[in-house]
């Protein structure tokens, strides 16, 4: 949170764009959200291997949950962002936060993976690693573009508390 909100209040600074109520009011609520998000978050099962991961990311839940957000995600980007990316400031971030859930979760595996190979087991003979480093490099790039568009088009003040809000929210859901 510190990054993002430091950013917001140094490109007022440095860049001369201009921290409105709005952005201070965006500043404020990303805080509040995330110490009321740390506080009530539920206790998470500790996942220590890939076969864990792979049982994990096969769950009817998970399935579905990563079915809808690709989906959502997809019809942002190709029926609603030609329309009304550069007019409504959620569009973007909303395509960056949708597609962000699988890039920490991406991450996690890679973390065991490399945890594993660590511990000299090799990991990198699991087929899950390449999937994951395939959707990490996928859904990265696609973040860092429409995160830059979102930039390009509005003010970073603005972009930053509500990316982090929508970012956040996808991910713990």
């Amino acid at each position: 949170i510190s990054i993002l909100l430091n950013s917001a209040i140094l490109s007022s600074y440095f860049l001369n764009e201009k921290l409105n109520i709005h952005g201070k009011l965006g500043c404020v609520l990303s805080i509040l959200g995330s110490t009321v998000m740390v506080i009530h978050a539920p206790e998470e099962e500790e996942v220590t291997s890939l076969d864990e991961m792979e049982r994990k990311l096969q769950d009817p839940v998970f399935v579905t949950f990563a079915v809808l957000l690709t989906v959502v995600a997809l019809v942002l980007i190709v029926v609603v962002a030609p329309k009304r990316g550069q007019t409504n400031i959620l569009i973007y971030i909303l395509i960056c936060s949708l597609i962000g859930a699988f890039s920490v979760s991406s991450v996690k595996g890679l973390g065991i993976a490399i945890k594993q190979m660590l511990e000299r087991k090799p990991a990198y003979r699991h087929p899950l690693v390449y999937i994951l480093v395939g959707i990490l490099v996928l859904s990265v790039s696609t973040q860092i573009n429409y995160l830059n568009k979102a930039l390009d088009v509005f003010n970073t003040s603005l972009v930053t508390p509500i990316y982090y809000v929508c970012f956040t929210t996808t991910v713990v859901t």
